[in-house]
């Protein structure tokens, strides 16, 4: 009679003594081995086997998506083996046959379209490499001048002229001003039209390129108080002459490179001169 109520305190003292869940905080844990109680370890193994069921489910969704097939069986869930030797989890013989099949079927798509591909591939030709412009050379930069003053008042056909000159390089003349320079002696001692300031430029290693384009639509009219006849014309005008002219698609491109072409090994620099001009309307 005397010794039952030391055991009932004895293990209330043993209760208390162990630490709480670290989960729900409340109840204390199984024992000295756990850190949680053995609700909240059942809660997280339950959650553990949802997170494994769900990405399996994903695993043979994905599976079929790429064999392009729905009818790639979905193993139901079985109870795991248990390795005698190194007592690791293995699938059972179903999930592995059904994994085992549809790589399979996989590896045969796949090798379709590898052979599609290759035939596909071999069908189509080589593609053909666009011919490189053949530049007219000329003595000197009077001639070429004089070839283009010749050629570019032709109304009826097209312009598409490639012509170059070498001089010799001077010390302080590099490529960028050898083509400034070219393009300030073609606007003024040629019939071509284009502005000096709108230009696009870029480097090509040593070689400098401008790009302009042409304004022998842009015309504005010019009234004088001495001239009234012009001036009172142009108030005649209707709405559609007064329209300006759209835009020509005309380009001068002007290329300066190096060039050590000389018998006698002297740097100079080859100027390269483009012009293509569409018919005048």
């Amino acid at each position: 009679m005397d010794f039952a109520p030391t055991a009932s305190i004895t293990g209330l003292a043993s209760a208390a003594e162990l630490p709480k869940c670290n989960a729900c905080h409340k109840a204390p844990v199984t024992n000295a081995g756990y850190s949680t109680c053995r609700p909240c370890r059942d809660k997280r193994n339950e959650m553990k086997k949802r997170s494994q069921q769900k990405k399996r489910e994903q695993k043979f969704r994905l599976l079929q998506a790429i064999a392009g097939s729905d009818n790639i069986p979905f193993p139901a869930p079985r109870p795991t083996e248990k390795s005698a030797s190194a007592g690791k989890k293995r699938k059972a013989p179903e999930d592995e046959e059904s994994l085992a099949d549809a790589l399979e079927r996989m590896r045969k798509r796949f090798k379709k379209m590898e052979a599609f591909t290759k035939v596909d591939v071999a069908s189509k030709s080589p593609p053909v490499a666009t011919p490189e412009p053949v530049f007219k050379k000329f003595v000197s930069a009077g001639d070429l001048h004089k070839t283009i003053k010749r050629r570019y008042p032709d109304n009826s056909n097209s312009l598409r002229f490639y012509g170059t000159y070498a001089i010799i390089a001077l010390p302080d003349v590099d490529n960028k001003h050898r083509a400034r320079q070219v393009a300030r002696d073609l606007r003024d001692n040629t019939t071509l039209h284009f502005n000096l300031e709108n230009k696009e430029s870029y480097r090509n290693g040593t070689a400098y390129t401008i790009h302009y384009k042409c304004t022998c639509r842009a015309s504005s009219i010019k009234r004088t108080a001495s001239d009234l006849s012009l001036y009172f014309g142009s108030k005649n005008k209707t709405a559609s002459e007064e329209t300006p002219k759209s835009e020509c698609r005309g380009r001068i491109e002007i290329c300066a490179e190096d060039d050590r072409s000389h018998p006698q090994g002297w740097l100079g620099q080859r100027v390269k001169v483009t012009i293509t001009h569409p018919k005048k309307i």
